[in-house]
C-alpha cells in the first residue's frame, strides 16, 4: 500500500516539475534578459572547444549525472520508470 502511494506520488511529481520548469523558461524568455546561464556556459564552451552547442549541453548533463552518481553512490535515474511494476521508483 505504501509502495503504491510512493509510486503514484513520483509519477505525479514528474509532470509537475516539467510544468514548473517550462513556465520558468517561458518567463525567462519573455523577460528580455538574455539567455539562461546554461546556454551562456554552453556558448562559452563552444568558443573555447571545437564542439557544437548541443554537444556542450550534453557534456554538461553527463557531468551533472556523474556528480549526482558520485555524491549519492547510486546510479541516477535518467527518466521516470515506465512500468508500474518497476521498483526503481521507490
Amino acid at each position: 500500500m505504501l509502495v503504491e502511494r510512493v509510486r503514484r506520488k513520483n509519477h505525479l511529481l514528474h509532470p509537475v516539475g516539467c510544468l514548473v520548469f517550462s513556465c520558468g523558461a517561458y518567463l525567462f524568455i519573455h523577460s528580455d534578459l538574455g539567455t539562461d546561464p546554461l546556454d551562456v556556459f554552453s556558448l562559452g564552451l563552444v568558443r573555447h572547444l571545437p564542439v557544437t552547442v548541443g554537444v556542450s549541453q550534453t557534456l554538461v548533463a553527463v557531468v551533472c549525472l556523474a556528480v549526482v552518481a558520485a555524491w549519492t553512490r547510486e546510479r541516477p535515474l535518467v527518466a521516470p520508470p515506465c512500468s508500474p511494476s518497476s521498483s526503481a521508483a521507490v
